[in-house]
Parts: structure tokens; sequence; C-alpha cells
């Protein structure tokens, strides 16, 4: 038969801040430990090095492990009276009684504290607790953990998703606080395996170099890349908008997805996903070349005279609003899309784009 109290001490010194040094409550519990290990009472363990072990303590979490009912009531009693010497109690509403009888869970009754003021209830057949932030009965329940950390991974993940953060941030947010929430539990999630000695995190770490050459030989996926290595194309520069990061996740997403070439283009649904509704691959605009990325983008004629102008003007614009502010002719920061180029001469007011003179 082997018993076991989980407990987790509370209501330490008045003082707020020895409640939040660690350091204090470990020097403070030592002692306790001590007269534990003193004591004839425990759990033996048998096998190649048999030994007596009486309890486990992690800073103010304590778990007592002996072999029957009376040896429970006596180190109980020990610690009651040396929480209650320095000051400090029980958090009754975390303490449970668990027995195991052939590797059985069981029933026992309750443990009343000596003034009789409450009792540490004794735990039934399905119930668990927690230690160390694991959930536990006979031994840690992997299942109802792995189960928790979905729901825990899925909550997290969806509320970074429904903020406002720029790209960057999200996948910061999503780096560190949804990943603290897997590594808590499943330590296998981290490169940081301790226990084995021969692993080597870079081991399954794919080089730059060798991603870039996959990435040039796809057909599809690879003709973005292959663009930017072209000698007249700036690298750096092409590239700053994704590693700042400082714009929405759907629009990064969206401007992703177009350098892919998987936005769904008529020559995308007939050809690559094979979607037998699209009858033809010509532009529906046009309706003379092939509707591709690259045609919508720059080689489209409906397209010509609206949204390439369009898109040119407001280029225009931004490069017109930071000359303005670099030589000090505004200090005003308008939004792109609100902004107006503008020129005055003689009381006249022009837009830069509209005018044929730039003298």
């Amino acid at each position: 038969m082997k018993m076991m109290l989980t407990s987790k001490f509370s209501q330490y010194f008045l003082n707020t801040e020895m409640k939040q040094n660690r350091m204090y409550i470990t020097k403070t519990l030592n002692p306790l430990s001590n007269l534990l290990n003193y004591t004839k009472y425990g759990y033996n363990i048998t096998g190649t090095h048999p030994h007596k072990i009486t309890h486990l303590l992690y800073m103010d979490d304590l778990k007592l492990l002996v072999a029957t009912k009376q040896q429970l009531n006596q180190l109980l009693k020990i610690t009651e009276t040396f929480s209650k010497d320095i000051n400090m109690t029980f958090g009754i509403d975390k303490c449970k009684i668990n027995s195991i009888v052939k590797g059985r869970q069981t029933k026992q009754e309750d443990y009343s504290l000596e003034d009789n003021s409450d009792h540490i209830a004794a735990m039934g057949r399905t119930d668990d607790y927690k230690y160390l932030g694991y959930r536990q009965k006979i031994g840690i329940e992997n299942t109802n953990i792995k189960e928790e950390l979905k729901q825990k991974y899925k909550q997290r993940l969806i509320t970074i998703l429904k903020t406002e953060l720029t790209a960057r941030n999200k996948t910061k947010a999503i780096n560190t606080n949804i990943h603290k929430a897997i590594t808590h539990i499943n330590t296998s999630a981290t490169p940081l395996q301790f226990h084995n000695q021969t692993y080597n995190p870079l081991d399954n770490i794919t080089a730059t170099h060798t991603k870039k050459t996959n990435w040039k030989q796809k057909t599809l996926h690879g003709k973005h890349l292959n663009q930017l290595m072209q000698p007249h194309i700036d690298y750096e520069a092409s590239n700053t908008w994704l590693r700042k990061g400082n714009i929405y996740g759907e629009t990064e997403g969206f401007m992703v997805a177009i350098q892919d070439q998987v936005i769904k283009t008529r020559y995308y649904s007939k050809h690559i996903i094979k979607d037998p509704s699209t009858a033809t691959d010509k532009c529906r605009l046009c309706k003379q070349q092939i509707e591709t990325i690259d045609h919508i983008i720059t080689g489209c004629t409906t397209l010509a005279n609206t949204e390439y102008t369009r898109r040119h003007n407001n280029i225009a614009k931004i490069i017109h609003q930071q000359l303005s502010k670099q030589h000090k002719l505004t200090s005003q920061n308008i939004p792109t899309h609100k902004y107006t180029a503008k020129y005055t001469r003689k009381q006249r007011i022009q837009t830069v784009l509209e005018q044929k003179c730039y003298n």
C-alpha cells in the first residue's frame, strides 16, 4: 500500500516582499525536509538500489509518500506543527490524499487538522491532482495533459490571431506564448532534450543554401526566387517589407501567396489544380492573354489606364512625401491613401502628378 499527500503552503509572513522571495521560501522549508527524512516513516523502493523516500519538495509544493495511513498521519502532524511554528499554513484547497493499493487507486478517510478547523480531502477513484503543473493519479495523466495542451494551444493561438498586431509581432507572440504552453508539458517539443546526451538540435535543421536550392527548383513556387536573383534586381530592398514585418498578417499572407503564384487565376485553376469548371485560361478582363499573376500585375491592357496608373501614382505620392520631409517642406505624417502631392505657384494649387512642367 502506498499513500501520498500533495500540499501547497500558503499565507507566508506578512511581508509581501518575502512572498515573492523564492530563496527565502527554500531556506524556510529546508528544515522541514530534514525533519521528514530523520523519521522512520516513508515508502521503501526496492530494486538494484533500494532506498526509502519520505517526500518530494519543490519550493512550496510538498508531496508526502508513506506505506500506511498511520505513517501518513505522523508525517502530517510533523508538517502541520512545523508550518505553525514558522507562521505558515496549508493551502487546504490544493491538498489531496491519494491511496494506491496493489496498483489501484482507492478511497480513504479525510484527514482532520489538529485544531479541527479544516480537513484534507481524500481522492476518489476518478479524481486526479496537480503537482508541479502535471495532472496525476497513479502516474502522470498523459492523455489528459495532451488534451489540456491542445485546448490551451488553440485558445492562445485564437487570442493572438484576433489581435491587430503586425505580422512580426504576431509571429513573436506565437513563438513565445504558445511555444511555452507546449514545452511546459511536452519536453520533446523543444531541442533542449537534456536526457539524451547524444542529441544534436542541428541534426534536423536543413541548411539555408539547401533550402534555397530546393526552392529554386520548384517550377511554380520557385519563380519568384529566381526573379530575385536576376542581376538587375535589388535582393535586399525587395525583401525589406518582409523583414520589417510592420504590416498586418493578412496583408503579408496575401503578398506571399502572390509571390508563390498560388492565387486562383484562370491559369492556376485550369493547369495547376485542374478545376473542371474553368473552361479557359484567358484573362477575364482583356480576354487576350493567359491569365497569370505576371499578366495581371503588368500585362493587362484593360488595367493599364486604371489600376496601373493608380499604382504608379500611389508610389509617386510616397516618394513625394518623403522628399518633402527630407527638405523640410512639411512635417506632417499623412497616411499614403489620404496624402495628395501638391505644389503652390502664384496662389495656384495643382497636383504634382497632373502638372506637365517641373521647373
